[in-house]
């Protein structure tokens, strides 16, 4: 199952951030639907989260109206099904990057928008948050996926400093807290989503980049690289068809396919509009295929938060 939550929802010809928790079912080609879990404590976008102890949802910052920028966290209580408060991070942030590190207790969270560009940390809901390693540049709107037990890959991004949208991208090493510059993506972009996935013809893991904001337009570009290929570049892939920035992507359990979930698209008014479809993304052979699936979110939204839950979360029917 698929929890999305918070986000940037279109209204009215405005974008408004938004609380609301839903549960949905992967791959379901009937009219499944499942019972949503609380509201978000505050109308938010642009916060980070992941799933801790493989049980466990967890979301820190964002930007709700007014604007204001938070550090607080909020986990799930599996028994009431509500977001209560937690530990806060040392930084304020907004359109950062996070992920679940460190055998899934702690989430790691990169770059801001505003000051903490260059910041990152460790937040730890039973022992608060403590600091990272500084990145090699101030980055938000980047993107960020867990290559093995001890390695992060931040992806692309708007380069505070230079005041650009990045094709680069780094490792970093958990243990040793050092960065190594990647192989730079073939478009730089921010906005965009990433995943690593397995290819379903030798397992090997892939990390795939998804839309975004180029430095002309939205792109529905997709990009692919081989993590451990010595010889292996970013090559391009089918095209989503449609141009989205602020989507999300959720790996599926055993990691051979990902969800890619909302985003926000120009329509055909050329007026900002969230998307409410779900695509899924498989790789066979280095060569990825898009399928529209049949579940939608009862939520338009983009910059929202998405993670698999276990199905003890809440019934469907």
């Amino acid at each position: 199952m698929i929890l999305i939550t918070t986000g940037d929802v279109s209204l009215s010809r405005r974008t408004i951030h938004s609380s609301r928790s839903e549960v949905i079912p992967a791959l379901s080609n009937n009219k499944t639907t499942c019972n949503d879990l609380g509201q978000y404590p505050i109308d938010i976008g642009g916060a980070v989260g992941g799933l801790l102890y493989q049980t466990t949802p967890f979301i820190c910052g964002g930007e709700s109206e007014a604007p204001k920028t938070h550090r607080i966290c909020y986990i799930l209580d599996p028994v009431t099904g509500q977001f209560v408060k937690n530990v806060s991070m040392i930084q304020v942030r907004q359109d950062a990057a996070g992920i679940a590190v460190n055998g899934g207790t702690e989430l790691f969270v990169s770059g801001d928008s505003a000051l903490a560009s260059f910041t990152t940390e460790f937040v730890n809901p039973k022992t608060g948050s403590r600091p990272g390693p500084d990145m090699p540049v101030g980055l938000a709107w980047h993107c960020i996926v867990k290559v093995n037990d001890t390695t992060v890959m931040i992806l692309g991004g708007w380069e505070v400093q230079r005041q650009i949208r990045t094709r680069d991208t780094y490792f970093l090493d958990i243990q040793s807290q050092a960065w190594t510059r990647g192989p730079s993506l073939i478009t730089g972009r921010s906005g965009h989503a990433c995943a690593e996935i397995a290819d379903n013809d030798d397992n090997s893991i892939l990390v795939a980049v998804s839309g975004g904001l180029t430095d002309n337009s939205r792109t529905d570009s997709l990009e692919i690289y081989a993590i451990g290929d010595a010889e292996a570049n970013w090559k391009e892939s089918q095209r989503l068809g449609v141009a989205l920035i602020g989507s999300r992507f959720v790996v599926m359990p055993e990691g051979k396919y990902a969800v890619l979930t909302g985003g926000m698209f120009d329509n055909a008014n050329n007026r900002e509009e969230a998307d409410n479809k779900m695509y899924q993304l498989t790789c066979t052979s280095r060569q990825c295929q898009w399928t529209t699936l049949n579940q939608t979110m009862s939520v338009a939204r983009s910059y929202h938060v998405a993670m698999v839950v276990p199905s003890s979360f809440t019934s469907c029917q």
